[in-house]
């Protein structure tokens, strides 16, 4: 290939090596180095056609499930390998829009090791199939000459993407912003049927999805006004990142934004403009552990302006070799990535206590045991909302709402769960806690009445730093509690 000529074609393997290199690398990084663990304290494996953000996520999860002995472990291995693919595609998506490999590159290690995206890809959550179908819809209406399929296959992949979240609507403008549209216009002028085939492939999983997620949002304890933000929330928040960004990172972003105002390529530009779209209906969400993976569509979006910045810069460097502009990108990314090692492998409440539950009594069977928990308080997100979610073959018991102890009195065999909620007081810590007292002194009422009634025998105990997982919450949570697993029987 002769020196400047464009590199915007169809994907070949003597081009694009260097995006498999950026795939080895993600793959690595989520597959060995982060832990595998929970998005949030709503648990998203599938048991039902509908979640309380899609259908097609369950839909994805349902059609391996039934294959595989374990579907919760299986997701997380699968959204890991998604999450890399989706390196991959946004390599692809901005060698395309550029006609650079080295800047694709870039942006493609920024995105492998940015620490919320990585955080929150082998989780139960939909970020990496949203991410895969994004990008790589991205990829194929930014072809330098889009046919028939692929308008329809883009336009679908972009409907995926929109349709893994409640917010999806917002992921389709953002598109507009990143893709060519006068090319676009130019492709559908040329292939009419395909672009309304496209046009009716989007509609139509739009509306599966309104019409699933609407009636569960709009009486939900999360309403539709939320996607609606205070300013000053969305000033803080969008403008000037830094709460959940690392610095380096958040310089590179915004030498790759301004970066578009005075280079050809304004992509820089554009996917910061498309991230002030994104983040709009989850502002703030950095302010607390639950609803930090809200933000993995922006930070995305910021690798790809953190790339153009870095490459930018890179290219400034007076060496002949092109190859030189990636150094200081590469080199950013592996220091970001070692800079947030503790960050990937972080025991979070729920994590710690998915683990301890999945690994011993997984394989249980609700005709032989039973769960009981205190883990769902009303009108508070302080615990996994039901562990019904990650134990559906077992008979699991709120402690909260039923009898836990006129329960045990039929016999039988029985767990019983000490989780994050049992040390949770609405009116706040009692002083003795907060004084520094042993941390299985700090029960709430209900949950210390429940275990004096009863006989416990440790399976495992684990001590666990609530204020942690919830910062905002540090009047309500002793700074450090013992949850675990026990078998219980009714005192006698």
């Amino acid at each position: 290939m002769p020196p400047g000529t464009p590199v915007s074609g169809s994907v070949r393997r003597d081009i694009d090596a260097p995006g498999l290199a950026a795939f080895a690398a993600a793959l690595v990084v989520r597959e060995v180095f982060t832990r595998h663990s929970l998005e949030e304290i709503e648990v998203q494996f599938a048991h039902g056609l509908v979640t309380r953000h899609s259908v097609v996520y369950p839909v994805f999860q349902l059609l391996y499930s039934p294959l595989v002995r374990d579907p919760q472990a299986v997701t997380m291995h699968v959204n890991g390998v998604l999450g890399s693919l989706a390196v991959l595609a946004l390599y692809v998506f901005v060698r395309r829009r550029v006609g650079s490999r080295t800047a694709a590159f870039v942006c493609a290690m920024f995105f492998a090791t940015q620490p919320v995206v990585v955080r929150f890809m082998p989780t139960d959550g939909p970020y990496a199939l949203l991410l895969a179908a994004w990008f790589a819809g991205l990829a194929l209406l930014s072809a330098p000459a889009v046919d028939a399929r692929g308008l329809v296959l883009g336009a679908a992949l972009l409907a995926v993407a929109a349709t893994c979240r409640i917010e999806g609507l917002f992921f389709l403008v953002a598109s507009v912003l990143l893709l060519d549209v006068p090319r676009l216009i130019a492709a559908a002028r040329r292939e009419p049927s395909a672009a309304v085939l496209a046009v009716v492939v989007m509609a139509a999983l739009g509306a599966a999805h309104a019409y699933a997620m609407l009636s569960q949002h709009s009486a939900g304890p999360t309403p539709l006004s939320v996607l609606v933000p205070p300013l000053d929330w969305f000033r803080e928040d969008a403008l000037w990142p830094v709460a959940y960004d690392p610095p380096l990172f958040t310089a590179f972003m915004l030498a790759g934004a301004i970066a578009g105002l005075f280079r050809r390529s304004r992509l820089g530009l554009l996917a910061y403009a498309a991230m002030l779209v994104v983040v709009t209906p989850v502002v703030h969400s950095a302010s607390t552990t639950i609803s930090l993976h809200r933000l993995v569509p922006a930070c995305a979006l910021q690798s790809i302006a953190a790339g153009i910045g870095a490459w930018t810069l890179g290219t400034l460097i007076p060496v002949r070799s092109r190859w030189t502009a990636v150094l200081p990108g590469a080199a950013a990314a592996l220091w970001i990535l070692v800079q947030n090692h503790a960050e990937l492998t972080r025991p979070y409440v729920f994590t710690e206590e998915y683990e301890m539950a999945r690994s011993h009594v997984a394989n249980a069977s609700a005709d032989d045991c039973g769960l009981l928990t205190f883990n769902r308080v009303p009108g508070a997100d302080v615990d996994i909302h039901d562990f019904r979610q990650i134990l559906p073959e077992l008979n699991v018991i709120d402690c909260l709402s039923d009898d836990c102890t006129s329960a045990l009195g039929a016999g039988g065999c029985f767990y019983y769960f000490r989780s994050a909620a049992c040390y949770f007081h609405p009116d706040g810590v009692p002083p003795a806690c907060a004084a520094g007292r042993r941390p299985a002194g700090c029960l709430s009422e209900p949950s210390a009445t429940f275990e004096r009634s009863v006989t416990l025998e440790p399976i495992e105990v684990r001590t666990i730093a609530l204020w942690d997982t919830f910062p905002d919450r540090r009047a309500s949570y002793p700074d450090r509690a013992e949850v675990g697993l026990f078998r219980v029987r009714r005192r006698t």
